[in-house]
């Protein structure tokens, strides 16, 4: 087993104290280390100083799951792919499940920390354009709401024509009405011999109006 002699304990703790700070304060709430993520880490830090720190730890799952509360395989896989998409180690997964997977933590020193800041500093620069560009998508209008535009602008002018229509058929009406009214004089007259009797009160109210839609007619015309 080849063992690192060059690993301080309390400098490589401390380095990535530091370096969880800068996680938190340059990323996202969504990808900052969960209290899961932290207490694997601590988990496989202390069992590598355990055995001495050797380049390669085996792992495994079921002691991890159960020292770090974990109670789910995906969660405990995501938590180390977490970490190794941060740069603190790379995991080996195993091919078979009777054989231990193994892991190799990364040996953080000063020059070690800038470099991740460095990586974190683009990662967060990138994921702001991300979502910026998502933002502006949203914004910008989409087809459904333009053909509900063009279809309000094209329901405009049929509800004029059909208040046209409803004004001729109302004209129409009344020319109709108009037309039976004189109908009504004419036999009047008829049942009277056709003399220029004048008519009772009640039709020469009728006969005063009779003229007035006349005019209201041919004007309407």
């Amino acid at each position: 087993m080849k063992v690192n002699q060059n690993v301080n304990y309390t400098k490589h703790l401390e380095l990535f104290f530091t370096y969880w700070q800068e996680i938190n304060f340059t990323l996202s709430s969504k990808e900052r280390f969960s209290p899961i993520i932290l207490a694997t880490y601590y988990h496989l830090f202390h069992q590598w100083n355990h055995a001495r720190f050797p380049k390669f730890l085996d792992v495994h799952r079921e002691d991890i799951m159960q020292s770090c509360g974990i109670g789910n395989h995906i969660t405990y896989t995501n938590a180390l792919k977490t970490l190794e998409t941060r740069g603190l180690l790379r995991y080996f997964p195993s091919p078979s499940r009777y054989k231990a997977s193994q892991v190799e933590l990364a040996i953080l020193t000063e020059d070690t920390l800038k470099t991740l800041i460095a990586t974190l500093s683009t990662t967060a620069h990138t994921s702001e354009q991300s979502t910026v560009q998502t933002s502006a998508q949203s914004n910008t209008p989409t087809k459904k709401h333009s053909s509900k535009q063009t279809k309000a602008q094209t329901t405009e002018p049929t509800n004029e024509q059909s208040n046209t229509q409803t004004t001729a058929q109302c004209n129409a009406q009344s020319s109709a009405a108009l037309y039976k009214t004189v109908e009504t004089k004419k036999q009047y007259k008829q049942r009277n011999g056709g003399n220029a009797i004048s008519p009772p009160e009640i039709f020469s109210d009728n006969f005063s109006l009779l003229e007035d839609e006349k005019k209201l007619f041919r004007t309407r015309l």
